[in-house]
């Protein structure tokens, strides 16, 4: 199907030939992966820009300044299904930061000005640090969040580490001067939602004697796009499926609430 729109678009010699490469680099990958998720997202993106086609238009400076400068234009419909319940709007950061080698203040900066674009654009306090892509953290962060009004955390990257092996997926992170929140690991952040993923995610759950259940989050992830209709048909039709561990949907905020019946008795790490 790529191969024939890219010849259908009668591109010049360099695009097509970089093109098709990169159809042969996504064959070639597991269907499902990250690297599959985001060149099929490249090759989806590009294949529909208006190749050929030129505008008549003249070049207006001033015009394209005003689009560039409006306030958050387009999000309107983001809110309306924020309201409605169907979009979650949590993460803290204005961007998802590194945080090994970040100055105290840089991390502070970026929970302000996120902080700050949730209550001032959709009314809400952001309450969790939702960073599952980075790779490293800083034995400050529990006092940044802490004293910026986030007490809860989220990510994945480390339980993935081949030497320094994490013993819990659910803990109380104790940072360097004493401050407390709760953290809590996932397997992974992008994929298919699958049984076998279901019952894989549910068998290697780290803290089964502290709580009952855990966290699964699915999408194409890397590239962006999140969930496709095809996964959430899938998720749907494998809730309650007779021996596989039963599944719900649920926000990360209303997880955090459940674990939060338990929280006295996580272990406390750091």
């Amino acid at each position: 199907e790529y191969i024939h729109k890219i010849h259908g678009l009668k591109l010049d010699e360099t695009s097509e030939k970089k093109l098709l490469k990169d159809v042969e680099r996504l064959k070639k990958q597991p269907f499902g992966s990250s690297e599959a998720a985001v060149l099929r997202n490249y090759l989806d993106t590009v294949l529909e820009l208006p190749w050929n086609v030129r505008t008549k238009e003249r070049i207006d400076i001033a015009a394209a300044r005003k689009i560039l400068e409006a306030d958050h234009f387009g999000l309107e419909k983001v809110k309306e299904r924020i309201k409605e319940g169907r979009w979650e709007a949590e993460g803290a950061m204005w961007l998802e930061a590194d945080c090994n080698l970040s100055s105290g203040e840089s991390l502070i900066r970026q929970i302000i000005y996120g902080k700050r674009f949730m209550k001032e654009e959709f009314g809400l306090d952001n309450k969790i640090l939702w960073l599952p892509d980075v790779f490293g953290y800083s034995g400050a962060l529990p006092q940044v969040l802490k004293k910026s009004g986030v007490d809860k955390f989220f990510t994945s990257k480390l339980r993935w580490n081949e030497t320094n092996k994490m013993p819990h997926d659910d803990f109380v992170w104790e940072g360097i001067d004493g401050s407390q929140i709760h953290a809590k690991f996932n397997a992974g952040y992008v994929g298919n939602i699958t049984t076998d993923w279901v019952s894989e995610t549910w068998d290697k759950y780290l803290d089964k004697e502290l709580n009952d259940e855990t966290l699964i989050t699915f999408g194409y992830g890397d590239g962006g796009g999140g969930p496709t209709p095809a996964m959430l048909e899938k998720a749907r039709r494998i809730m309650n499926v007779p021996g596989l561990a039963n599944s719900k949907y649920m926000t990360i905020s209303e997880f955090m609430k459940e674990i939060e019946k338990v929280e006295d008795k996580l272990p406390v790490y750091t």
